[in-house]
């Protein structure tokens, strides 16, 4: 089941950042799934894009950290 709501975030999260490609919260929140789907390689790349759009987002830090 938790692959299953994982797997449509994920959906939602790409759809959003096609919408717009600046958006902090969408990467941030999208390399969580990955995270945890254990997909650490992609996860790392979102945090890190969110942190390139945003600097200060600290959350993003912390997440890439932990992946």
């Amino acid at each position: 089941m938790e692959i299953k709501r994982m797997k449509r975030a994920l959906k939602d999260y790409t759809r959003a950042i096609e919408l717009d490609p600046n958006s902090v919260n969408a990467y941030n929140y999208r390399g969580i799934c990955y995270y945890r789907m254990k997909d650490y390689p992609r996860a790392i790349k979102d945090f890190s894009q969110a942190v390139k759009l945003d600097p200060k987002y600290a959350i993003a830090y912390n997440n890439r950290g932990l992946a």
